[in-house]
């Protein structure tokens, strides 16, 4: 299948909520910018700088930054020391010792 049938058949399946939704989730990281995104802004590093610090795939720290993926204590201090920043102000502890940006957008619903 060619890969542009299939993107059109995905987009189509999905339906316009997914579309709607997608631009939402975007426009809302563009407006209010996690805790980790406005440290990094200030000491004008790229994404791309800091995951080559850390040795993490720009991907990987990208999910970091929003939210989405949960950061082991080494981390989030070698984090911390590349911004000059207090951990405490980057990140919030989650379950298991982990812990995550504050401020993230794909924070899990809480019920």
């Amino acid at each position: 299948m060619d890969i542009k049938k299939h993107r059109k058949a995905v987009a189509k399946k999905r339906g316009e909520k997914w579309k709607k939704a997608l631009k939402l989730g975007r426009k809302a990281v563009k407006e209010k910018p996690s805790s980790l995104r406005l440290a990094r802004a200030k000491k004008e590093l790229t994404s791309e700088e800091i995951s080559k610090k850390l040795g993490l795939k720009r991907s990987s720290y990208q999910e970091i930054e929003t939210g989405r993926r949960m950061v082991k204590p080494e981390v989030a201090k070698a984090v911390a020391n590349i911004l000059k920043v207090p951990i405490k102000v980057l990140f919030k502890e989650q379950k298991l010792g982990r812990l995550r940006v504050k401020h993230g957008h794909n924070e899990p619903a809480r019920k």
